[in-house]
C-alpha cells in the first residue's frame, strides 16, 4: 500500500510537471489603441512609436513576451496611405518573400491563404527541424497585422508541446471592431 502511494505521488507530481506547461496563467490582452484582443502566457512588453508624421501620423504597435522559451508578439505597422483591399494578395505575398529569406532555406514553411473577419490573411506554419512556429499575417485598413509564436524544441514530444501553445496564442487574436 505504501509503495501505491509512493508511486501515486510520483505519477501526480510527473504529471503536475508536465502540464504547468500547457497551464500556464494565460489572461486577456486587450489593446484599443491597435484594436485587437488576444490571449498572452506572459505579461507583454507594449511599445508603441510614431515613425511618420506627415502626411498623416503612423505608429507601429509591439506586444511580446517570451515564456519557458517560446516568444509571443502582436505586432501592427500602421498605413501612411489609404488600404486598397485589391492589393492584398501583394503585401502578404511581400511579408512571404521576407519571412521566407529571414528562415533558414532547409525549414519547412506551409502557406495558408484565408479570410480572417473579411480581411485577406496567410498563415505560416514553419519548422526548421528545431524550431517551430505560426506566423499570421492580417492585411486590414489600419496596418498588416503581425501575431507569431516561435520556440525551440530537442525532441517531438517538445516540439507537440510548442505547437499546442503556438496555436493556442494564434488561434486567440481576434480584431476587436470585427466580432
Amino acid at each position: 500500500m505504501r509503495m501505491l502511494l509512493i508511486s501515486l505521488g510520483m505519477i501526480l507530481t510527473s504529471l503536475a510537471s508536465s502540464c504547468s506547461a500547457q497551464n500556464a496563467e494565460w489572461s486577456k490582452v486587450e489593446s484599443d489603441d491597435a484594436g485587437f484582443e488576444v490571449m498572452f502566457p506572459c505579461k507583454p512588453e507594449i511599445s508603441k512609436k510614431l515613425f511618420q508624421q506627415v502626411p498623416k501620423e503612423a505608429f507601429l504597435y509591439s506586444y511580446k513576451c517570451e515564456h519557458e522559451g517560446i516568444s509571443f508578439s502582436v505586432s501592427l505597422p500602421e498605413r501612411f496611405s489609404d488600404f486598397d483591399p485589391a492589393k492584398a494578395d501583394e503585401e502578404l505575398e511581400g511579408v512571404e518573400k521576407t519571412l521566407r529569406s529571414m528562415i533558414n532555406s532547409k525549414a519547412q514553411i506551409k502557406t495558408k491563404n484565408q479570410l480572417f473577419f473579411g480581411n485577406a490573411s496567410r498563415e505560416f506554419e514553419v519548422d526548421s527541424g528545431n524550431v517551430f512556429g505560426l506566423q499570421l499575417n492580417i492585411a486590414e485598413s489600419r496596418g498588416v497585422y503581425g501575431v507569431q509564436a516561435f520556440g525551440k524544441y530537442e525532441t517531438n514530444e517538445d516540439r507537440e508541446e510548442i505547437e499546442t501553445r503556438v496555436r493556442k496564442f494564434v488561434n486567440s487574436f481576434k480584431l476587436r471592431d470585427k466580432y
